[in-house]
């Protein structure tokens, strides 16, 4: 392994060549504690030394993709390497925003641009992660009108308006834009003296520039200098050791397949957050009770076990496997699970719906999931079984925890107990067997009915308040939602429509004031009040009982909606008061 390792200012790295963040390192993930400590290390450390550590790079396979520069990959640094150029930047433009001073603007981007051969203006970071932000915003000049807007939005106290109106497409374009706000609200005011001197601070920050011939030696080199993992999570570590010791020899042998693999496997966790996949896809395969400040140890002790053979390209393509599967159980979509051989797959999708966007399943469900739709995938278990588990799994949770309240006490260790007697069975008749013990488990759980209990729980915390914008009646209005659609489902016999479908009040909710008694009032919102409609008869439809009635009846496909319209001619506060006493049981009772 050939390495090198010389102390360097930050401004003659500057001026090395291109340095390029690769897609499969992690985004930019510093917080405002972290940005605001930075720039308070560098003014208290004006005009003297200052040594930030060491930074990690290799010449990537393109490195003639510029004519006459070279050019590098960042493995550790990232992070410093993209808070130093967001601060830079804010130093170039407030020397032209607000000091009018080209050379001193046109100075500082000789250090943030380069030049190939051709006269190609580059930027010397360049991110293979796809952050228009970055580039757009802040990389770029301050007379393009972009860079205008976001300017003229931290002088007017107005940035949270700013980042309102511009698509930010994840956390780290957003934490970009924070890093700069912080730095141009905090150096806006110095004079040009002062600022200079922090520019010239930030240039002669020191560091050991560490140059690896190749990724693999690259890697190894990083888990060396960071062999505490100080500052990092057990994802970095975990990634950092799989890079350093992938065989790219093996099959798939395809050029960049590894950090394809791993971008691949990033964005399909995205929605679920990446630590909960690591920790179910764990606790799914391996062990039961893993914690994040213990997963990389635990990970550590089977990649070294030599008894066992370690296969860190298998362990990949599983980490790959899985992630589809987390996508879909995280991030449900409908056309996933459509399939004209098997009408019954759609269901998985409404199960998985209901338990993630509706009833927000608690995240220990997640290694069971994923177990259960594995099995699933490899045919070791047939659908109606899947459908059994999906609906006890969603059963319990809606009962016991939104209904009696009781939480998931004890659950962190029978969901992980599961997923792992699945992952050991290796035939259809031991699945089978692991499916049928856990619907029984978790039936004997199941809450027993109990009418004073419910009736009280579902007043609480399943309704639908029109002119409240606070988050637990935004909850409520879900919940709501997610009975009346439930009841229809069953009613129809799962196969209805959910695409434009909102709740509509049966008394209406703009004459309630008409009522003098409060506690009237309060029982408009109640479930009891509440139907499915299509948006396009909700948005035309009366206020008055009767008109309203007459269109629905007419145009309406949704079952609940014309039973209640069919059977009562008017509809006041005794007939909310009756059909919510018969939907309490009607709710317990609502699944399959």
């Amino acid at each position: 392994m050939q390495v090198t390792a010389n102390g360097r200012l930050f401004s003659n790295i500057l001026k090395q060549g291109i340095f390029t963040i690769p897609n499969f390192q992690r985004p930019f993930d510093w917080d405002i504690e972290q940005v605001s400590e930075f720039l308070d290390d560098i003014n208290e450390n004006i005009d003297q030394n200052y040594f930030i550590g060491h930074m990690v790079l290799t010449y990537p396979e393109h490195k003639n993709k510029y004519s006459g520069l070279t050019c590098y990959s960042i493995i550790d640094g990232q992070q410093r390497f993209t808070t130093i150029t967001i601060l830079l930047c804010v130093i170039r433009d407030i020397m032209h925003h607000r000091h009018k001073n080209q050379e001193l603007k046109e100075a500082i981007n000789r250090y943030l641009y380069t030049w190939d051969n051709d006269n190609n203006e580059l930027p010397v970071l360049e991110t293979e992660v796809p952050y228009p932000i970055f580039q757009q915003y802040i990389q770029t000049y301050v007379q393009e009108s972009e860079k205008e807007d976001l300017i003229n939005s931290i002088e007017n106290n107005k940035f949270k308006n700013f980042i309102s109106k511009i698509d930010i497409k994840n956390e780290s374009e957003l934490k970009l834009l924070k890093a700069y706000n912080y730095f141009y609200s905090s150096l806006k005011d110095f004079d040009l003296d002062r600022l200079k001197k922090v520019r010239d601070t930030i240039l002669a920050l020191e560091v050991v520039f560490v140059e690896v011939e190749d990724l693999v030696s690259a890697h190894s080199v990083f888990m060396t200098l960071n062999a505490k993992g100080k500052d990092l999570t057990f994802i970095d570590l975990i990634k950092n050791h799989i890079f350093s010791k992938y065989d790219k020899t093996k099959k798939p042998a395809q050029p960049n397949y590894l950090e394809e693999i791993w971008k691949e496997i990033f964005s399909n966790i995205q929605s679920g957050g990446r630590e909960e996949f690591f920790l179910a896809f764990w606790k799914s395969r391996y062990t039961p009770t893993v914690s994040r400040e213990k997963f990389y140890k635990e990970y550590m002790q089977l990649a070294g076990n030599k008894q066992e053979k370690f296969d860190i390209n298998a362990f990949v393509e599983n980490l790959y496997n899985d992630s589809n599967i987390f996508c879909k159980i995280t991030n449900p979509n409908m056309d996933d699970w459509i399939d004209t051989n098997c009408p019954k797959k759609i269901k998985i999708y409404f199960h998985l719906r209901y338990l993630i966007n509706f009833l927000d399943a608690t995240k220990l469900s997640y290694p069971f999931l994923l177990a259960l739709l594995r099995c699933f995938n490899n045919k070791l278990i047939d659908i109606n079984n899947l459908l059994s588990a999906l609906n006890i799994l969603e059963k319990y949770v809606f009962i016991n925890n939104i209904l009696y309240l009781k939480g998931t006490a004890g659950l962190n260790k029978v969901f992980p107990k599961y997923a792992l007697k699945l992952f050991s069975a290796k035939k259809k008749t031991e699945v089978h067997a692991v499916i049928n013990d856990f619907i029984n488990q978790m039936r004997n759980k199941v809450e027993p009915y109990n009418e004073e209990i419910i009736d009280r729980n579902i007043s609480k915390r399943i309704y639908y308040d029109r002119n409240s914008k606070k988050e637990e009646d935004k909850i409520a209005k879900r919940l709501a939602r997610y009975c009346l659609e439930r009841l229809e489902w069953r009613k129809q016999n799962n196969n209805f429509s959910i695409i434009d479908i909102s709740i509509e009040h049966i008394y209406s909710n703009d004459t309630a004031s008409s009522l003098k008694n409060a506690s009237d009032i309060d029982k408009i919102k109640t479930i009891g009040n509440l139907v499915l409609l299509e948006k396009t008869i909700n948005s035309k439809i009366p206020n008055d009982y009767s008109e309203k009635r007459e269109i629905i009846l007419k145009e309406s496909n949704l079952f609940l909606a014309k039973e209640i319209f069919s059977k009562h001619e008017s509809w006041g506060i005794s007939d909310i008061d009756d059909r919510n006493r018969k939907m309490s049981k009607e709710i317990y009772e609502m699944f399959e």
